[in-house]
């Protein structure tokens, strides 16, 4: 559950875009095997596991609920009818999971001005 929350700004040559979401998740994900469609891997991952502890042979269960995060914006000069010049940001957060992303971008419109 988020609450998001956008601002949109166009002129003549500028194009900007900002936007936040607070909200709340919770997941589940449940004990899973290694090798799901290989039995034969799987039973020796298992047989090695039974032997050494530090092997892995099965994915843990998770569970998480808390806080969560996104943000993004970008910021566009028009150089002429189809050809804008820009960067954008965005960044994800939950729990353990974090994504950050930036770019810098070279738009060329095919065709007629949009």
């Amino acid at each position: 559950m988020s609450l998001p929350i956008r601002y949109a700004y166009n002129s003549t040559r500028w194009e900007g875009r900002l936007g936040v979401a607070p909200g709340y998740q919770s997941f589940e994900q449940d004990r899973a095997p290694i090798y799901p469609t290989d039995p034969n891997a799987q039973a020796e991952l298992d047989a090695l596991k039974a032997r050494n502890t530090d092997v892995r042979s099965y994915y843990d269960s998770l569970s998480n609920t808390g806080f969560a995060f996104s943000a993004d914006g970008s910021l566009f000069y028009r150089l002429n009818p189809n050809t804008r010049i820009g960067a954008s940001a965005s960044a994800n957060t939950f729990g353990t999971y974090d994504d950050y992303r930036s770019t810098f971008e070279l738009r060329q419109s095919l065709g007629g001005a949009k």
